[in-house]
């Protein structure tokens, strides 16, 4: 966790208080000797008091490293992995309990060292940046699904609806949807496509690429390059302007 970092969810896998139990267990078996008159069983209940103890010691230890979850605002750890925020690209919805088909991400990998989802704990679907899909995964499940949605959400990244479309980020624009398609942001500008395309504002003007090569608006005109120079047709010719396009689509380029 950086320096700085707020802990936004946690669950600590295991608590060391449940290594008092036994002892305190065999406290109370001796007290209840020595009230009866009984013949009391120090060493007995000495020993396996100690010996309750060190057992859960060891299971504490193991359920704190193996099945702890901590969630910061650049990292998830899931046991003693830890994947930075920055390579997520969204939160899946969760499983359709009527559905007969499973979703994509439950045979995904399970986040951490262990074979798979730890028991008593659910699974959340992550889609990587890279395309990959993985599962995240907390007892509290939706405290755990509900804490990403607003990280990721806050530094940029989108989080997937049910029917696939881009949530809203903080700033405003909207977010890609599953199918890769570029939507609209609520100031009417267009996203990019993952393919570096742009698309169409709703005043039918194009918005820049990624190189500075624009794309054409619904009228055949074309929006210019950064360098000024108007985007070619597919057979390298100019596009022509419509009457008194240019100055709208010069504006437009610009503000791509």
């Amino acid at each position: 966790m950086s320096d700085g970092d707020a802990v936004l969810f946690a669950e600590p896998g295991a608590r060391w208080r449940a290594v008092a139990y036994g002892p305190l267990l065999c406290l109370l078996v001796l007290v209840l000797e020595l009230v009866t008159s009984s013949p009391a069983h120090w060493f007995a209940l000495i020993f396996c008091g100690a010996l309750i103890a060190a057992f859960v010691a060891l299971q504490v230890v193991a359920g704190r490293r193996h099945v702890s979850v901590e969630l910061t605002e650049s990292t998830l750890r899931q046991g003693a992995e830890t994947l930075p925020l920055t390579g997520v690209a969204a939160v899946l919805p969760e499983r359709d309990e009527n559905s007969w088909n499973d979703e994509d991400w439950e045979s995904a990998r399970a986040l951490g060292e262990l074979s798979g989802v730890p028991r008593r704990r659910k699974g959340i679907g992550l889609r990587l940046r890279d395309g990959g899909l993985v599962q995240a995964w907390a007892r509290d499940h939706r405290g755990l699904r509900t804490a990403l949605t607003e990280v990721l959400g806050s530094d940029g990244a989108g989080v997937l609806e049910s029917d696939g479309t881009g949530a809203l980020r903080p700033d405003g624009s909207e977010v890609l949807r599953s199918d890769g398609a570029g939507v609209l942001g609520p100031d009417g500008a267009g996203v990019l496509g993952p393919d570096g395309a742009g698309v169409l504002g709703p005043d039918g003007a194009g918005v820049l690429g990624p190189d500075g090569a624009g794309v054409l608006g619904p009228d055949g005109a074309g929006v210019l390059r950064s360098d000024g120079a108007e985007v070619p047709r597919g057979d390298g010719t100019e596009v022509p302007r419509a009457e008194g396009a240019e100055e709208r689509h010069g504006e437009n380029g610009a503000d791509g």
